[in-house]
C-alpha cells in the first residue's frame, strides 16, 4: 500500500510508460516512477486545473486548463506546447494512435 502526500486537491491521474501522472487543481503537474513511487518532476502550469482525464503518451503528458490543452514531457519536466481551447469547465482527453481529441463545453477538438 502506497500514498502520495498531496496536501492539494488533486484534479486526475493518468498512468502509462511505467509513470503515474497526478494533475493539481493548483496547477502542477507531478510525475511518479512506477513502480518505485519517487516523485521524478513537478510542472508548475501557472493555471488552476479542473476535473479531468490526463493522458500519458510516449512520456508525454497531456493535461488541460478550462482554456488551454498542454503537452508537456515527463522525462524533462518542460511545457512542449500549449493550445487554445474553447471553455471547458470539466476537459476530457483521449488520445488514439496520431490523434488527440479534447471535449470542450460546446465542441469537440481534434489534432
Amino acid at each position: 500500500f502506497w500514498t502520495i502526500g498531496c496536501p492539494r486537491r488533486v484534479s486526475g491521474l493518468a498512468v502509462g510508460d511505467n509513470c503515474l501522472l497526478a494533475a493539481m487543481f493548483s496547477g502542477s503537474l507531478r510525475v511518479f516512477s512506477l513502480p518505485s513511487h519517487n516523485e521524478q518532476v513537478n510542472i508548475h502550469l501557472k493555471v488552476l486545473l479542473p476535473p479531468q482525464s490526463p493522458v500519458i503518451v510516449n512520456f508525454m503528458g497531456l493535461a488541460a486548463s478550462r482554456r488551454a490543452l498542454y503537452v508537456v514531457n515527463l522525462r524533462q519536466g518542460e511545457i512542449l506546447h500549449e493550445v487554445p481551447l474553447l471553455f471547458a469547465a470539466r476537459p476530457c482527453i483521449v488520445a488514439e494512435g496520431q490523434a488527440v481529441f479534447v471535449q470542450c463545453d460546446e465542441a469537440i477538438r481534434v489534432w
